[in-house]
Formats: structure tokens, C-alpha cells, sequence
């Protein structure tokens, strides 16, 4: 059963959770945050961070940044697809991806970054600085980058993935654009 303290460190509250020993020193490890406000969110979090160790759902905090995350995911994931599927994959984490949410520690990114990515992409997401991208290439982005959260669950560093949380954005169907022929009169409206 996993232990934890609560204390006031200035004007800030510290929690300390004892998560289980280090499987290969059998070292105790203890994870420690601080700068809650109030002793209630300080407890709050430390009931949750309690409940993923006794779970085996708890995940180490790391400094590895998102885009860090990414670029070492495509690598991996290379041999496991088709040349022009990778390509795609690694153009779009380059060019859109890791520029806007790169910087952010993989641990910290959020439903909030998500939202905040999608909307950017949709309104100026171009590169050429003409606008925002297509509802469909967004949804692509957001598939790639569900995927590549989902294989860092898998591989024990999240605990959870928050593009598997939140309703991606979807591909819009293309609305159906008249012909020339369908306007005119053409062979599409005549009568018998």
C-alpha cells in the first residue's frame, strides 16, 4: 500500500507519495509536487497519485518533451509501415505537430493543448500563412498523434491518452460542387 505526506512549505502546500521501490537498486522512490494552494487540492492530488500507484496505473513524471516523444516514435515506428505512410506521417509531425506542442512535457500535455492545436491548425495552419487547414488533414493529424500517445501508454510512460480522451476533430465530407453542365441546363437537366 503506497504512503504519502502533506506540507506547508511558505505559502504553498507539498505533497511527497512514496511509489514503490526501484526494481533493479530496490531503492525507495517517492515523487514530490508542490505550489498547491490550498491543503484540499494538495490532498485531491495526492488521493488520485495514491489510487494510480495502488492501480500499477502511476507514471514517473519525465523531462521528455512531446516532440521529443515524436521524433523518437517515428523512428521506432518506421519498419512497421509503408514507406509513403511513414513519409506522411513524419512531414505532418515535423510540420505541424512538433512546432506547436513540441515543447510541452509529453507528461503535462492535456485535453486543453489539444483543443488549443486543433483550433490553431484550422485557422492558421497553412505554412504558406493563407489560412488554416483542411477539417480532413486536422483529423489526420489528430489520428497520428492518438496513435502515437496510445504507444506511449502502452510503453508504460502515460498513464493515460489524452487524444483518446477528447472527440478528435472530424473530416468534414466534401460537399457535393455542381458541374457546369448541371447549372447550364446540360445533359444533366434535360427532358425527355
Amino acid at each position: 500500500m503506497a504512503r504519502g505526506s502533506i506540507r506547508r512549505r511558505g505559502k504553498t502546500w507539498t505533497v511527497t507519495v512514496d511509489v514503490g521501490r526501484d526494481p533493479t537498486s530496490r531503492r525507495r522512490r517517492q515523487v514530490s509536487r508542490g505550489g498547491f494552494k490550498t491543503k484540499t487540492e494538495a490532498g485531491r492530488w495526492l488521493t488520485t497519485t495514491l489510487g494510480q500507484v495502488d492501480q500499477g496505473a502511476f507514471v514517473t513524471p519525465t523531462r521528455e518533451l512531446t516532440g521529443e516523444y515524436l521524433l523518437e516514435w517515428l523512428a521506432a515506428i518506421r519498419s512497421t509501415l509503408r514507406p509513403s505512410t511513414w513519409e506522411s506521417y513524419e512531414r505532418l509531425c515535423r510540420r505541424h505537430l512538433i512546432p506547436r506542442i513540441g515543447h510541452v512535457y509529453l507528461h503535462q500535455l492535456g485535453p486543453g493543448h489539444l483543443s488549443a492545436l486543433y483550433a490553431d491548425l484550422h485557422t492558421t495552419g497553412r505554412l504558406d500563412g493563407s489560412g488554416g487547414l483542411s477539417a480532413r488533414t486536422v483529423h489526420y493529424l489528430h489520428v497520428i498523434l492518438s496513435k502515437a500517445l496510445s504507444d506511449a501508454v502502452a510503453e508504460g510512460r502515460l498513464p493515460r491518452n489524452v487524444a483518446g480522451l477528447k472527440d478528435g476533430p472530424t473530416a468534414v465530407a466534401q460537399e457535393h460542387q455542381p458541374r457546369h453542365d448541371d447549372l447550364d441546363g446540360g445533359p444533366a437537366h434535360r427532358l425527355p
